[in-house]
């Protein structure tokens, strides 16, 4: 006589299931972070003249598969965002940025306009899908980030030993080495030395949490200190003082006894690996230095970009020219060069008017209360690639950028459920 299998109860059916979509969240988080450095991408779109300049055109790349992937995950097992009066300020600045955006997107429709819609939403369900993460999983998906962020190092590292292109693509971007000095600074799969630096430190505020966490120490050292040695050879300024302000923070950290000697064996581990990378490598540090304070160009024409972006916010104050349609926009003013504002702030004031640029000021300052408030390894989270957000555009303009910010966010928002203070 046949036997009759009875059928799954319904708690044990949900129960299945978040089960199922806790997991793929993992592995589609493994996907994403190994992806983003991967020199690979198809342009679908692009502005006139804007085939080859990332800023001027739309492209597909691996790790968007992860990003369309995670936001369906989070549609279908969406949250209750509940009531207006519930949430906190931080919650409320970054939906109304959002709806100021939208609406700036709607006055001027663009399809870079809505490329980045689509990874600001895959951003936030990034985000969402670490929050979500078990400790364990996020252990995991912590200890793959720390790992690509040293593996895009030792390239970087051994571009900048060579002088030059290795050629292992897809793991190397075949584009120009800049040169300071006798030193050639690496860029690994990144398209810019200064966008793998803002990698690294991802990579680096990855140990600061997952180190906290960790029954064995040496891995997550070994992997900080050959991060920031390769943080090193990109020559960038931004990444120094960033790693300097961390390395303080952690040094003068408060708590148990324990936190606190993880947290200095952290900052040694990292001042380490930075002086190594910046010795072992010939004079580029010197060389930059130099060439800097004779030559007046401390802010490599920051000011510029920011002269440039007052220009164009002076042209649409109210709705800005539209989201990702900066350097679209900006032939139709004075400038030099057709390039980003290099400032968080004055960009979104440019694409969405002035309004976007306040709340852009606001969602910072609410971030980064939010990270002292939590405690040392939050605030170190969030120092550490912050300065890129005011001093480049990487973060916030790239689409390997803008996946980057959401790891580094992710990593920030779950940082408080993932570390015993």
């Amino acid at each position: 006589m046949a036997r009759t299998v009875p059928p799954m109860s319904a708690p044990a059916t949900i129960e299945r299931r978040t089960v199922e979509l806790a997991q793929l969240r993992e592995l589609l988080l493994y996907f994403l972070v190994v992806t983003v450095p991967l020199a690979m991408g198809t342009v679908v779109w692009f502005s006139a003249g804007g085939a080859n300049d990332f800023n001027r055109r739309v492209s597909i790349s691996p790790f968007d598969i992860a990003l369309a992937l995670l936001l369906a995950v989070a549609v279908v097992e969406r949250r209750s965002f509940g009531r207006w009066r519930d949430w906190t300020w931080l919650t409320r600045i970054a939906v109304a940025l959002g709806a100021v955006l939208a609406i700036a997107l709607l006055a001027h429709p663009s399809p870079r306009g809505f490329d980045v819609a689509f990874r600001i939403v895959a951003g936030l369900a990034v985000i969402d899908a670490f929050v979500r993460l078990s400790r364990s999983s996020r252990q995991r998906v912590l200890a793959v980030v720390v790992v690509t962020g040293a593996v895009e190092a030792v390239i970087g590292m051994a571009e900048s030993a060579h002088g030059g292109a290795l050629g292992i693509s897809p793991l190397e971007y075949r584009g120009f080495f800049y040169t300071f000095g006798s030193s050639t600074a690496g860029h690994a799969g990144f398209d810019h030395p200064y966008h793998l630096a803002f990698f690294l430190l991802v990579a680096i505020a990855a140990a600061v949490i997952g180190l906290r966490a960790a029954s064995q120490r040496a891995p997550w050292l070994a992997g900080a200190l050959i991060c920031s040695a390769g943080i090193a050879t990109t020559y960038s300024r931004a990444a120094l003082v960033s790693l300097a302000a961390a390395v303080v923070l952690m040094l003068f950290a408060r708590g148990s006894r324990d936190r606190r000697q993880t947290l200095r064996l952290l900052a040694v581990v990292i001042t380490i690996g930075f002086v190594f990378g910046a010795l072992a490598f010939g004079d580029g540090w010197h060389a930059k230095g130099q060439a800097a304070s004779e030559g007046g160009g401390l802010d490599s024409d920051r000011h510029l970009r920011a002269e440039e972006a007052l220009r164009l916010v002076r042209t649409e104050p109210v709705f800005g020219v539209g989201p990702g349609r900066y350097t679209i926009a900006l032939e139709s003013v004075q400038h030099q060069v057709l390039l980003p504002a290099h400032n968080i702030v004055l960009h979104e004031a440019a694409e969405g008017g002035v309004l976007a640029g306040a709340l852009t000021v606001l969602l910072l300052l609410a971030l980064l209360v939010r990270g002292w408030r939590e405690g040392v390894e939050s605030l170190t989270v969030f120092a550490l690639p912050a300065l890129f957000l005011v001093l480049d555009a990487y973060p916030y303009v790239f689409p390997a950028g803008l996946a980057t910010s959401a790891i580094w966010l992710g990593i920030f928002f779950s940082a408080r459920n993932h570390v015993d203070v």
